[in-house]
């Protein structure tokens, strides 16, 4: 009894399975209507029609379409039953063509009953040629903001418009008309390091798509974005040159507050601060630290000027305590470059009067009278002798005895404004002045000279003996060392940058040079290609203070750990560098005053 009872159930089970098998066997979509396609349009542009259905179990369906020119598309993603689809398809042909569609389920049932067609005309035109894109760099830092150029002609005449295609799933809006032959430009920013491969297409004035561009292939370096900063106040800027300096064992950057009057240390890599040091007046908008720091063995070396006046603030190394203010708090002098040390010795421009003092005994050892304004940070060659320029045109040289050499003359009307002189490990002399570039002897024999088309910046010795150095005009200059020759591959031309500052050089054959105008910061290769730019203050404040007058000596210091070192407008930056780009030490001159410790010594 149990068992037929059991052979019932089964039964009962089967026919419901049958039942309800047959009651839900799945239907194909209804037959589609085309909702809207255009009577007419031109060649090569996107035509788009709209068409729906619906299916009877609620499936969501894919539509095939025909459009009548042999091409016959299948959608490539699904839609919802009864929900409008709208596709597209260029035509290459002109003709009057019919289109149909029909549908099929998710499930791959299909509508056998295509719809309706509709006729459409197709119009002569010519699509515009295929963009040809460029940038200025073709490798950047991530999140750098890049310019992109794109242009195009159309046969028929037809202004055109632009789209980008950044990378994947990531396009441009497209662009404003443009006449025939015009272009465009867009900018974009990477997020990820690796390599890109942008390209765009133009559109004419008839809906016309041209083909896509030949790929512009991006590297974005993983280096070369802000990746610390110390924030300043509203009122405060670092336009200053920082110097490395060892604090107690802990490895800091030493460099001055423009207000407010603080000298700073901080720690590196961290920008922890170690020490806030308190210009002599105490804070107040009237007293500052804009120049060089500088350091040796023992000292660290700040000119600070206050409402008293100028003075040279000398700390001790180890703990930063104070060690000598000169002149005394109550006198002054108007110091007027960066302070060169050496042997003890500490040598500056005093207006038209070039001081050297004996730090170890705090007394003055010799005033060397001039008679023309000392802008032109002084050097010392390694014989106990300082070069400098002055603002009557000459370049001289002094020794510790007080015996002043003219070395060379430019001439009254090209008097020294801030351009320092460098030296070779032959004790050759290179210094600009103005527009021109001169090579002397120790003794001041002209080896050789060159004139540039607008006036030039700081000078560097890169790690290949040639002499390196920005103009105003946004170029990058490598000279050779032995005659003045221009390497291959230079000049760079960085549109709408201006250089004053010295090139900063790296390790692995990179350096760094900084446009103190516009704060941005530029690393090349020494071939001369430019691998990236950071925006410095641009990075982390969206309304950086820009100074009136900011500092032409300001420079980068590339620290121990490979980071670019900065002080700008409303803070200090860490600009991220690499593990191999540690500061080059196989040079005479690398960088800005020769070395981290800024002594503007040969030594």
């Amino acid at each position: 009894m149990i068992k037929e009872k059991k052979y019932f159930l089964y039964l009962i089970i089967l026919l419901l399975i049958a039942f309800f098998g047959v009651g839900c066997k799945n239907k194909p979509p209804n037959k589609v209507e085309l909702i809207n396609v255009p009577t007419n349009a031109y060649r090569y542009a996107a035509v788009e029609i709209s068409l729906s259905t619906t299916d009877p179990n609620k499936d969501d369906i894919f539509y095939v379409i025909d459009w009548g020119d042999g091409i016959v598309d299948t959608t490539e993603e699904s839609f919802a039953s009864g929900e409008t689809a709208v596709v597209a398809h260029r035509y290459t042909n002109v003709g009057t063509f019919q289109i149909k569609a029909t549908a099929k389920d998710a499930k791959g049932n299909l509508q056998k009953n295509w719809s309706d067609p509709k006729s459409l005309e197709i119009l002569p035109n010519e699509k515009p040629t295929a963009p040809i894109i460029s940038c200025e760099f073709n490798s950047a830092a991530k999140n750098a903001l890049l310019y992109f150029t794109a242009t195009a002609s159309d046969p028929d005449g037809d202004s055109v418009c632009f789209q980008f295609i950044w990378e994947k799933g990531k396009k441009s809006k497209w662009s404003n008309f443009v006449p025939s032959g015009g272009s465009v430009i867009d900018t974009y920013r990477f997020k990820d390091a690796k390599t890109y491969d942008v390209k765009a297409i133009a559109k004419d004035k008839k809906g016309g798509i041209s083909d896509t561009s030949q790929p512009l292939t991006i590297t974005v370096l993983d280096e070369g974005y802000v990746i610390r900063k110390f924030k300043t106040t509203e009122e405060d800027g670092f336009l200053s040159s920082p110097a490395e300096v060892d604090v107690a064992g802990e490895k800091c950057i030493g460099i001055g507050c423009f207000d407010c009057g603080y000298l700073y240390f901080f720690k590196i890599p961290s920008l922890d601060v170690k020490k806030k040091q308190n210009n002599f007046v105490g804070p107040t908008e009237d007293a500052y630290f804009a120049s060089t720091v500088s350091c040796d063995n023992s000292y660290v070396y700040a000119v600070e000027n206050n409402v008293v006046g100028t003075h040279l603030n000398i700390l001790n190394k180890y703990d930063l305590s104070s060690y000598w203010y000169y002149p005394t708090q109550n006198d002054t002098v108007e110091i007027t470059t960066a302070i060169c040390l050496f042997r003890g010795y500490a040598a500056f421009g005093c207006k038209d009067t070039l001081i050297i003092l004996n730090v170890a005994n705090k007394s003055v050892h010799r005033k060397v009278f001039i008679g023309a304004e000392i802008n032109s940070a002084p050097v010392e060659n390694g014989n106990d002798e300082i070069i400098f320029g002055a603002d009557d045109g000459k370049l001289y040289k002094v020794d510790l005895n007080g015996n002043v050499t003219v070395l060379y003359d430019f001439g009254s009307g090209n008097s020294f404004e801030s351009n320092s002189p460098i030296l070779d490990n032959n004790k050759n002399i290179y210094v600009a002045n103005k527009n021109i570039v001169i090579s002397l002897t120790p003794d001041g024999n002209l080896r050789w000279a060159d004139t540039m088309e607008t006036e030039v910046g700081q000078l560097a010795i890169g790690p290949d003996n040639y002499l390196y150095f920005g103009t105003d005009g946004g170029k990058i200059y490598a000279v050779s060392l032995n005659n003045g020759a221009i390497k291959s591959g230079y000049p760079v031309t960085i549109t709408g940058a201006s250089f004053s500052s010295a090139p900063c050089f790296a390790q692995d054959n990179i350096f760094y040079i900084y446009d103190t105008d516009d704060e941005v910061l530029y690393c090349l290769e020494n071939s001369g290609k430019v691998r990236w730019y950071c925006e410095v203050t641009e990075a982390l404040a969206t309304a950086a203070k820009k100074l009136e007058e900011p500092s032409e000596l300001i420079s980068p210091l590339i620290g121990p750990d490979g980071n670019i070192y900065i002080g700008a407008s409303d803070g200090v930056y860490v600009v991220a560098g690499r593990a191999t780009g540690t500061p080059l030490t196989n040079s005479p001159w690398p960088r800005w005053r020769r070395n981290n410790w800024n002594t503007g010594s040969l030594r």
